[in-house]
């Protein structure tokens, strides 16, 4: 995987502690514009994006989107927040609004058997700050749930053959206690 990252800025909070924590890592990153082409990024020697969370609402009329060649097998994708829920609105999957909020650190169950949670115990503790929610049954075809929190949200998706994944917590904050092993274990696919 190329060590050049692309920090997809869907107007987050968040956004320059995405940059931040996986400079920390020692990765060189470039902050692009969310509407930036996949022609774009592939000029650049781009192949690794992260998208960041954001506080509008794919099901808004007019919503931030991505270029949908981003999703295909040149790149490896990582959606944060609105990005899970950007994603798997783009690939025909449904994202529901006005649904049960989750806000704060929270305990989700991950599955052991994908890459993203390498080395990690089945239960860990991240921040959740989302109103708009993916359910199991509404996930995308060809992609998988990797993790849940209590109240049965998704909290993570998958597409390994693709390196496609969406997190619906925020790794990049001290509060989701093995953000940089995620990061990394993405990073590292």
């Amino acid at each position: 995987m190329s060590d050049s990252i692309a920090i997809f800025d869907a107007w987050s909070q968040y956004g320059k502690l995405v940059d931040k924590k996986v400079r920390w890592l020692w990765y060189n990153t470039k902050i692009y514009d969310i509407t930036t082409s996949a022609e774009q990024l592939e000029n650049d020697g781009i192949r690794v994006v992260i998208i960041t969370g954001s506080g509008s609402s794919v099901n808004d009329k007019e919503f931030l989107t991505i270029d949908p060649n981003i999703l295909s097998e040149n790149f490896s994708v990582l959606g944060i927040c609105y990005g899970l829920q950007l994603i798997n609105k783009i690939t025909w999957g449904e994202v529901i609004s006005g649904g049960d909020r989750e806000e704060w650190q929270e305990d989700i169950l991950i599955s052991q058997e994908s890459p993203l949670f390498f080395n990690l115990e089945w239960t860990q503790k991240v921040l959740l700050t989302h109103g708009d929610s993916v359910m199991p049954e509404n996930i995308a075809h060809g992609y998988e749930s990797i993790a849940t929190s209590n109240a049965g949200i998704v909290a993570a998706i998958q597409n390994t053959s693709k390196k496609i994944f969406w997190v619906q917590f925020h790794p990049e904050v001290d509060l989701t206690e093995n953000g940089e092993i995620i990061f990394e274990n993405f990073l590292q696919m």
